[in-house]
């Protein structure tokens, strides 16, 4: 992986129905747990928020939340709060947050985001949501965070799309080195 060959990175993924629970092993709690440690020992709580990933091919993982309340009923400060102290933790030279669909306010990631990777559109309803947004942004008055998109092409694979997915596959076409 890009990263992990760099620097400790974690993958954080935002979904409340990821997919990923068949590839990736549960025994280390996952997020669900991370942020039930986070909500009762605060700032003081990073080493069992560390405990609480998994690795896979050198890159540390919070396996996916088992309630889909952990994330969709978190409040965005709080859920920051969570992800600063990670940051400033220094525990990490990357972290790569999947936001999905469930985090409100994406442009509060991409703000505190030094770069923001985002699949090109493949379709034209695709190409109205990227559209959409990055008007949005404009209006908004945050264009300056269009500067921090980078858009990469995601290979069509009919292994991914379909029933076998090996962590081999996923590397290939979804974790793209960067320049």
């Amino acid at each position: 992986l890009y990263s992990a060959s760099r620097g400790r990175s974690l993958y954080l993924g935002l979904e409340q129905f990821s997919g990923l629970s068949k590839l990736l092993s549960s025994k280390e709690g996952g997020l669900s747990e991370a942020l039930y440690c986070f909500k009762s020992g605060g700032t003081n709580s990073i080493g069992k928020i560390i405990s609480c990933t998994g690795q896979i091919s050198g890159m540390d993982y919070f396996y996916p939340v088992t309630c889909a309340e952990d994330i969709s009923e978190m409040q965005e400060k709080e859920f920051l709060d969570f992800l600063n102290m990670i940051i400033n933790s220094g525990v990490y030279k990357y972290i790569w947050i999947d936001v999905g669909c469930v985090y409100n306010s994406p442009w509060r990631l991409m703000e505190i985001s030094d770069r923001v990777i985002m699949p090109k559109a493949i379709d034209y309803m695709g190409a109205n949501k990227v559209s959409e947004m990055e008007n949005y942004l404009m209006v908004s008055g945050r264009e300056e965070l269009l500067n921090k998109i980078e858009k990469s092409d995601v290979v069509y694979d009919e292994n991914v799309a379909g029933y076998e997915i090996t962590i081999d596959l996923l590397r290939k076409h979804f974790m793209v080195e960067l320049a």
